[in-house]
């Protein structure tokens, strides 16, 4: 039976004490961000990463790139495979019309002890699809290149990578996801702030419609039976 955690950066793993727990999982999905923590949070949040995740905002793949060459990101050899995800048809056209795109795609190819992949909002919907849930994000994305100003309702990298995580695996669990409870409510930090658990940053809340994924999670632990969330 193949277990995997997904570790959300929501700040209620602050003085959750779940680093232990966390790092016995042979399979940690992580965010980009929160790699450059992990060492001071470790009691809460674990070290541990074999799933590196980004997605395909031209920032994110310069900054993700700037670590790599500098940093020395996947010299960590636990770190199996990176997942890029994207709300765009054709992401990896998308990704190499910038340099850092390039490069970074150029770099992952070398690589051959580390996979990677890239998961978009459609095969988010084909999960949903399969379970008989709602996959109205179609509209949300065709609504947005019609009307720029209007907000933008697509899928998180979480819930992204999470319909990827209950086909890929028996049993996948959730922690770090502050807007996630077991009764898909909003789950309030220790602190009372909403935000990453390494800085004071509020989410980017008028990208994405989080109490409506709470409600799709919600549907997907019942109907799968393959999701679990992690409390301290």
């Amino acid at each position: 039976m193949t277990e995997a955690i997904i570790v959300g950066s929501g700040r209620s793993l602050l003085g959750s004490g779940l680093g232990e727990k966390i790092d016995s999982f042979e399979h940690v999905i992580r965010f980009n961000g929160s790699d450059l923590y992990l060492e001071k949070y470790k009691e809460d949040v674990g070290t541990k990463t074999t799933v590196f995740v980004l997605n395909s905002n031209r920032r994110t793949i310069r900054g993700v790139y700037k670590k790599i060459k500098h940093g020395g990101l996947l010299t960590n050899k636990q770190i199996k495979s990176v997942i890029i995800t994207a709300t765009i048809g054709n992401p990896r056209a998308w990704i190499r019309r910038s340099l850092a795109g390039k490069r970074l795609i150029n770099h992952l190819k070398k690589n051959k002890d580390i996979g990677w992949r890239m998961l978009t909002h459609g095969q988010a919907r084909r999960t949903l699809k399969d379970y008989s849930l709602d996959t109205k994000a179609r509209w949300s994305v065709k609504r947005r290149r019609r009307v720029h100003k209007n907000r933008y309702w697509g899928f998180t990298s979480g819930f992204i990578v999470l319909c990827n995580a209950i086909k890929k695996y028996d049993k996948v669990y959730l922690c770090g996801f502050d807007w996630l409870a077991k009764d898909g409510a909003w789950r309030k930090p220790k602190d009372g702030r909403r935000g990453h658990f390494y800085n004071n940053r509020k989410l980017p809340m008028h990208r994405h419609r989080l109490s409506w994924e709470s409600k799709l999670i919600k549907q997907l632990i019942i109907k799968s039976k393959k999701i679990e969330i992690l409390d301290p």
